[in-house]
């Protein structure tokens, strides 16, 4: 579940450290594409840090990163002395790239909100069951808690007092154990069950 977390919702200094590593790697694959000359398409590889600026940073900083990268595949393009028969050519073969980072940008992003979406559901019906699962352990021993404290009142005889007192203690046991169960419940939501449990002798 961490690691999924850690995918899904980077820290603050390790979402800064991918946006950076985003840039630096399209300057990177720039300059490969300057050298490597115009005969030869890198910008199917421009996705790749365009896709991590996107998942750590969302579709704001992707769509800045696609800019980024359809820019300098231009800048790359041109340096790297392709010919055009008109001046405009660059331009229009930058904006096909830039539509093409823009849909992967999109879709990787809204996969990664379906993502969340699903976890969060999943993470609602685990508490669900949770509360149901409390709900059908603590009111049996409330019920059981409540009529030994009233029996305890009565003027018994010695064993069945005994046998009150044994009754007692093994509920108050495992009370005692819905109470750190308390401790593990999903959040969010406000505690389910604690203050609905009466303590022994109340």
């Amino acid at each position: 579940m961490k690691i999924e977390d850690g995918l899904l919702r980077p820290s603050k200094k390790d979402r800064m450290i991918l946006i950076a590593s985003g840039f630096v790697f399209l300057f990177l694959i720039a300059a490969v594409d300057l050298m490597t000359g115009p005969e030869i398409a890198f910008s199917v590889f421009y996705l790749a840090p365009i896709s991590l600026v996107v998942w750590s940073a969302g579709r704001g900083l992707g769509i800045l990163a696609s800019l980024t990268g359809a820019a300098l595949w231009v800048l790359a393009d041109v340096a790297a002395g392709q010919q055009y028969s008109h001046f405009l050519l660059p331009y229009w073969n930058g904006a096909v790239r830039l539509g093409f980072f823009l849909v992967v940008t999109f879709l990787m992003s809204s996969f990664k909100a379906a993502l969340e979406r699903e976890k969060w559901t999943v993470a609602r019906e685990q508490r669900r069951m949770f509360v149901v699962l409390m709900e059908q352990l603590y009111t049996p021993i409330a019920g059981i808690l409540g009529n030994a404290s009233l029996l305890a009142r009565e003027d018994l005889p010695p064993a069945a007092k005994l046998c009150v007192s044994e009754i007692r203690q093994f509920a108050e046991q495992i009370q005692s154990i819905l109470l750190q169960l308390k401790e593990l419940e999903p959040a969010p939501g406000p505690p389910v069950f604690a203050s609905r449990i009466p303590m022994a002798g109340k």
